[in-house]
């Protein structure tokens, strides 16, 4: 069993990912909790957990500035799992720069805290059958912090499909790294390299369209080369989509809302990064996608405990739970009965 470390500086929010989550059945137990980032700096020394489930804004030293240091600290550092609100895009785009994979947007839910959490006990148990316990992704370790903030500047370019800006960018990287030994100039672009094409990943592009320096260009020119190709992957993937993706991704999700949806699997389907699709859409309609989803459910479940017969269990199999015990918690939030009294008052209702 692998063991969690929860860092929040709200105690309700700490209480949520308490009770709100089956760690045991996930495989996971938790071993502490913190408050800010600072603090679990200390217990992630002290304990060696091998998750942790971070929010990013605190006072002090928030959880993005934790998992800097950790990872520049620490040779092996635990997986981490960030909370990020619908307002907080920007500094859940800085997390994935950071080499985090995993995150879940607040509110926390059931089914999505579930599903990251596979993701993870799968990672870290194909990690300890390699023998991987290496960081990967300490390549900005001996990095000055100015260089960090230049790749995520260049970045940002790219992902803003302004090409003569990273080309700009990537200039006056290599300009300033001048002064900088040879060794610290390669780590920038092996460093730029990575984040670009990680960048293309997160987005669902094609990485496999991305062809990195082979040593014969000078490193300036193999990242702008890079960033170049990583703008047209990027092109490619948006014009794919025409037309108000999120009113697709609506009508997507009133189509298939009885399938084991999650913003992740709706972001692959309609190319959008998971986080933006998030924010996106809860700018859009004024609920989360996956209120959504279970507000769809909901409604097809009263319909066929008003109209049909059928066992209730069936109808939460129906409308698309797994598990009888969500289905309830969702109906009762939604209409403030349990489906027995709701079929029960329906009926009454109709024979009057």
């Amino acid at each position: 069993m692998y063991t969690v470390l929860l860092v929040d500086d709200e105690p309700r929010a700490i209480e949520g990912l308490q009770w709100f989550v089956d760690w045991e059945r996930l495989g996971f137990r938790i071993c502490g909790i913190c408050e800010n980032g600072k603090e679990a700096l200390d217990s992630i020394g002290r304990l060696e957990p091998d998750v942790v489930v971070t929010d990013i804004r605190m006072p002090g030293m928030d959880g993005l500035d934790m998992i800097g240091h950790c990872r520049n600290v620490h040779r092996k550092p635990p997986e981490f799992v960030i909370l990020s609100g619908y307002s907080e895009f920007a500094y859940a785009k800085r997390a994935l720069r950071l080499g985090v994979r995993h995150y879940l947007l607040k509110p926390v839910m059931e089914e999505e805290a579930s599903e990251v959490l596979r993701q993870v006990h799968d990672g870290l148990r194909r990690r300890a059958a390699n023998g991987d316990f290496d960081n990967k992704e300490r390549g900005s370790a001996a990095l000055p912090e100015e260089a960090a903030r230049r790749i995520s500047s260049i970045l940002e370019a790219i992902e803003r499909l302004e090409a003569a800006m990273a080309e700009e960018r990537i200039r006056a990287s290599f300009a300033w790294l001048e002064r900088e030994a040879a060794d610290v100039q390669a780590l920038f672009a092996a460093q730029a390299a990575f984040r670009i094409s990680r960048l293309v990943q997160e987005l669902e592009g094609d990485i496999h369209s991305l062809v990195q320096s082979d040593g014969t260009l000078p490193a300036a020119a193999g990242v702008s080369r890079l960033a170049q190709q990583a703008i047209k992957a990027i092109r490619a993937i948006r014009v794919k989509q025409p037309g108000n993706t999120l009113s697709r991704v609506d009508e997507f999700m009133q189509a298939h809302y009885r399938e084991p949806l999650t913003i992740k699997s709706l972001a692959a389907q309609f190319y959008l990064n998971p986080v933006y699709l998030g924010k996106a859409y809860q700018d859009k309609y004024g609920q989360g996608a996956l209120d959504r989803i279970h507000d769809l459910r909901i409604e097809e479940a009263m319909r066929l405990l008003r109209e049909t017969n059928e066992n209730i269990g069936d109808v939460a199999e129906r409308v698309g739970y797994a598990h009888y015990h969500h289905f309830l918690r969702h109906f009762e939030r939604r209409t403030g009965l349990k489906p027995a009294e709701y079929r029960a008052e329906a009926r009454r209702s109709r024979e009057s």
